[in-house]
């Protein structure tokens, strides 16, 4: 449609005009022209455009029908002399035929390129300008009259011309029959001729515009049926068409600004509907975004029938614990934007986190029906700021920052926004955007931690560790970027860099004297170990390399055991079976259960260093070290102590029975080629 000739221009200028010559879409032969104008809404915003068509192909049959002599020929061109329609239908034909589906490059002919001559000889002299009045031309010999005549609309936007050419010898012929009378009479009948021409285009013309000019009227019911019958019924029929399509769309435009404003299911005020409602939110400045967690698990275990009656009530739970007048309206399926009424302080805002905490924390009977009981989960965020219509949006995008950070919080359920919250997520995307761009830019480089084994002190295994240098930002620790690569995705490339640049890197270390069997620790997340093609990137990059899979360890924290643990267990056995060890790293640092280690394949358990650190002053850091080393010896794998910062934790480690360390005190992380080798052990 945007492309169609009697939309684009109108569309582009956003003004009423006329479109030139087109074949019509839908048809083969017929040419029509418009006359297009813009349409607006109530609020001035352009919403479409209103077209009416002028069938040249039937004008041309009324042409034939007025003009004034058998022979003569009755000829309306537009401001570039071209054709527009001619009593000789044969005239009108442009050199493209056939159905155009674009509606785009038809060429209606020009007078001076028409192969009748006499009227190309009319088409060269108006374009030098032929006067307004009769004029007598010869043409091989054979002499013609001429008329042009200008042709318009009240609002100049038509600038047409017709002409008549009449040949000489028919006028002759009229003149020997009526001598002097009836030349006087012939040219009473040409003039009339004239006149009727301009009469039938004035009436083709004048009903159009007059629709035209009530196109503003079309998306309200003010447009109203003329109570005089126009004289073409064609025209009759085309008003009745615009007033019930006014009517048509006047009803849905009120059906969709309903939709737009209120929510169907809830009956609440939408985002947009709040936003157009400025009073509804004047002298408050404590607004509130509510999310409940549960409401997509409820819908999607018991259908939208009982998701519908839950958010009711959880509705009906908010307007019974706010203060009466609180503004509430639904934002998305699951999320709520309650503005508190007047005006408050900070030492208020507490209050209301503790009665959005109350929507979360207690059972809620809904009113008709006590026996059922419905269970709200959810977080939210609030913003102490004055709210009107220009800040309406800004509070809402605060309030929804606070809202993820108490989400990510494990103390309350509701948090208030601070300016550091948004500085920090300002930190985030810029630390996102170059992130992105230090993966290929190739900013990382790795670092290598030596595996000591305590008994011999021999290293012939170690961490690998990724270290970013920011062209943009500096340095920047690893517990920065690591956790927000895996929020983002971008954890998969940056993931796939590590392996491959690790296996290059170990490679590089056993040919400068490494054992062949040394081990290399790689860190992986949980979306690295359940991409599907993990385990093939995996062991393609250490066959690249020229490595065994024996030289590859891959230590997975606890959190990533105990997600999907069907599929980890079985990507975990098939590298195993492939020769690939796993290390469960941090262990005991987060919810962990014993009952995974009975189900999940391992080969080795790493520390939490929390524990380490207090091993020499804390009588339960030794006490849970002491039972993770009987646990690891049960299972036969060795326990790898992290942290070790001095020799005392060193020697109290080995009498409780730990089998290997790393940590400061032996080496700090350092580039692989730092690293000298002698009898394939590595000389710290």
């Amino acid at each position: 449609m945007f492309q169609r000739p009697w939309y684009a221009q109108v569309y582009k200028e956003k003004k009423s005009s006329w479109t030139n010559a087109y074949r019509d879409m839908n048809s083969t032969s017929a040419v029509s022209i418009s006359y297009s104008s813009p349409t607006y809404d109530l609020n001035g915003k352009f919403i479409g455009v209103v077209s009416s068509d002028l069938r040249l192909t039937e004008l041309n049959k009324s042409l034939e029908k007025i003009k004034p002599f058998d022979g003569s020929i009755l000829i309306v061109v537009n401001e570039n002399n071209q054709i527009v329609a001619a009593s000789d239908s044969s005239l009108t034909r442009g050199d493209k035929h056939g159905r155009l589906t674009d509606q785009h490059g038809f060429d209606i002919p020009y007078l001076k390129d028409s192969s009748l001559p006499v009227v190309k000889k009319v088409g060269q002299l108006i374009d030098h300008k032929l006067p307004a009045r009769v004029s007598r031309i010869s043409v091989n010999d054979s002499q013609y009259f001429v008329l042009v005549l200008p042709l318009m609309d009240n609002n100049h936007l038509l600038n047409w011309k017709s002409v008549i050419i009449v040949p000489e010898k028919i006028m002759l012929k009229e003149l020997e029959n009526f001598k002097y009378l009836g030349f006087l009479g012939l040219f009473g009948i040409f003039s009339l001729g004239l006149i009727l021409i301009l009469v039938v285009v004035s009436k083709v013309i004048s009903p159009l515009r007059a629709i035209l000019n009530k196109t503003d009227e079309l998306t309200s019911y003010r447009w109203t049926l003329p109570e005089d019958k126009w004289v073409f019924p064609e025209i009759a029929q085309l008003e009745q068409s615009f007033w019930k399509l006014s009517r048509h769309l006047a009803k849905s435009f009120e059906a969709l600004e309903k939709q737009i404003n209120l929510d169907a299911t809830t009956g609440l005020l939408t985002r947009a509907g709040l936003t157009s409602k400025e009073e509804t939110f004047a002298q408050r400045n404590l607004l509130a975004v509510i999310s409940v967690d549960n409401m997509n698990a409820i819908t999607n275990s018991l259908g939208y029938e009982y998701g519908n009656e839950f958010i009711r009530a959880f509705i009906d739970k908010m307007q019974t614990t706010f203060p009466q007048g609180t503004l509430i309206c639904r934002d998305a399926v699951d999320k709520f934007i309650a503005i508190f009424p007047g005006m408050h302080q900070h030492a208020d805002v507490e209050w209301y986190q503790q009665l959005i905490t109350n929507l979360f924390t207690d059972k809620y009977h809904p009113k008709e029906s006590l026996p059922k009981k419905f269970v709200f989960t959810g977080y939210a965020g609030a913003v102490l700021s004055r709210v009107t219509k220009s800040t309406l949006t800004e509070a809402i995008m605060n309030a929804g920052i606070a809202l993820e950070y108490a989400r990510k919080s494990t103390t309350c359920h509701a948090m208030l926004f601070t300016e550091s919250m948004h500085a920090q997520e300002v930190y985030n995307l810029q630390l996102h955007e170059n992130l992105s761009r230090g993966i290929y830019n190739q900013e990382f480089h790795l670092v290598l931690q030596p595996i000591v084994d305590l008994s011999t002190g021999q290293c012939t295994e170690g961490e690998c560790l990724i270290r970013w240098h920011s062209k943009e930002m500096g340095i920047v620790p690893p517990d920065r970027f690591i956790a927000l690569a895996e929020e983002t995705g971008l954890i998969l490339p940056l993931g796939n860099w590590i392996i491959e640049h690790a296996c290059l890197e170990l490679a590089a270390l056993i040919t400068r004297g490494a054992s062949d069997d040394f081990k290399l620790h790689i860190n992986i997340s949980a979306r690295q170990l359940l991409s599907a093609d993990f385990a093939w990137f995996l062991l393609d990059a250490i066959k690249s390399n020229g490595l065994k899979n024996q030289n590859i360890c891959i230590e997975i924290t606890e959190t990533v055991l105990l997600q999907e643990i069907e599929r980890t267990r079985k990507t975990l056995q098939y590298l195993r079976r492939h020769g690939i060890t796993v290390a469960i790293d941090d262990f005991g640092s987060g919810f962990s259960s014993l009952s995974y280690l009975n189900i999940l394949p391992f080969d080795a358990v790493k520390i939490d260093r929390t524990f380490t650190a207090g091993v020499l002053t804390d009588q339960k850091c030794e006490s849970i070290i002491s039972s993770i080393v009987t646990l690891t010896n049960g299972f036969s794998v060795p326990l790898i102590a992290e942290g070790i910062e001095d020799d005392a934790t060193r020697l109290k480690l080995i009498d409780l029975g730990c089998m290997k360390a790393q940590g400061y005190y032996f080496k700090k992380p350092a580039p692989f080629s730092d690293f000298v080798c002698s009898n394939g052990n590595i000389i710290l």
